[in-house]
C-alpha cells in the first residue's frame, strides 16, 4: 500500500499559486504551479488540481487528463481580461498498486529516491535547451540567469495528449517519489533534499523538513512538495526509467 503526503509554503511571496493534490485512495500525486494573467496563476492551477483528479475518474489517461487541463485554462481565460495569459506548470503521478506513470509539462519536478536522489523528469525550459544544444553545462544551468524560463506551460496553446511526455517504473520497498514545484529545487540542492530523505523520520516529517528548510534558506517562490512512499509489502527493488542526474546525501552529484 502507497503513501502519499504533501505540503505548500508561501515562501516570501504575496499569495500561495502554487496547489497539490495527494491523494493515496486515487493513486494520485500532483503539484501545479500557477503563472501570469494579471495574478490568476491561482485560479489556473486550481483548475488543474481540479480537473486532473475528475477526468482520471472517469477514465482518462494522465496525458489525457493533462491534454484537456490544459484546455480548461484555455477557455477560462477567455474573454476575461484578469485571466489573460494565465498558465501552470504541472506535474503528476498516477499510481496503480506500486506501478507509477509520470507526466510533466514546465519545470516542476519528479525525482526519486533509493538511498539517492535521482531527479526523473527533464525541465521545459530555456536552459534545458541550451544543454541539449550544448552550449551550456548542468553544472552552469543551476546559476543560470534565465534558469526561471520556461518553454512550455498550460493554458499556452494546443497539447494533444501524445504530446504529453510519460515517463514509468515501479517503486521498491523503501523507495519514494518526490514531486515539488521549482521553488523547491531552485533553493535546495539535490545533495540537500537527499540528506533530509535520508533522514530516520517519518514521511510527513521529511516532506516538513524539505519545506521548512526552502523557507529558512530564504526562499522567494511558493514552495510545494509531495511525497509518495511504498509500504512494506512492496517488491524488494524496484524498476526505473533513467534519471538525468543523481545526487548523494554526501554532496555527490553525476549528470547523466
Amino acid at each position: 500500500m502507497i503513501e502519499i503526503v504533501g505540503g505548500s509554503h508561501v515562501g516570501k511571496r504575496k499569495q500561495n499559486e502554487d496547489r497539490f493534490v495527494a491523494n493515496a485512495q486515487q493513486g494520485l500525486a500532483l503539484v501545479a504551479d500557477g503563472m501570469g494573467g494579471a495574478e490568476a496563476g491561482d485560479v489556473a492551477a486550481q483548475i488543474v488540481a481540479d480537473s486532473v483528479p475528475s477526468l482520471l475518474n472517469d477514465g482518462q489517461s494522465l496525458a489525457e487528463a493533462i491534454s484537456a487541463a490544459n484546455t480548461n485554462i484555455s477557455n477560462a481565460s477567455t474573454g476575461d481580461i484578469h485571466k489573460r495569459g494565465m498558465g501552470s506548470t504541472v506535474v503528476a503521478a498516477s499510481l496503480d498498486d506500486y506501478h507509477y506513470q509520470i507526466s510533466w509539462i514546465g519545470d516542476s519536478r519528479a525525482y526519486l529516491w533509493t538511498g539517492e536522489l535521482q531527479q526523473l523528469t527533464r525541465d521545459h525550459s530555456y536552459v534545458e535547451g541550451l544543454i541539449a544544444k550544448g552550449e551550456i553545462s548542468p553544472e552552469e544551468a543551476v546559476n543560470h540567469t534565465k534558469r526561471n524560463v520556461i518553454t512550455r506551460a498550460l493554458g499556452h496553446g494546443r497539447l494533444p495528449a501524445d504530446e504529453v511526455p510519460r515517463i514509468t517504473g515501479n517503486l521498491g520497498r523503501g523507495e519514494y517519489l518526490l514531486l515539488c514545484s521549482d521553488g523547491l529545487n531552485d533553493i535546495l540542492s539535490g545533495a540537500e533534499m537527499a540528506k533530509i530523505l535520508s533522514a530516520k523520520a517519518s514521511l510527513k516529517k521529511k516532506l516538513e523538513f524539505l519545506i521548512a528548510y526552502a523557507v529558512k534558506k530564504g526562499g522567494s517562490d511558493n514552495i510545494t512538495a509531495v511525497l509518495v512512499c511504498a509500504g512494506d509489502n512492496a517488491p524488494e527493488s524496484g524498476q526505473h526509467p533513467a534519471p538525468v542526474s543523481v545526487a548523494g546525501a554526501d554532496g555527490s552529484i553525476r549528470y547523466l
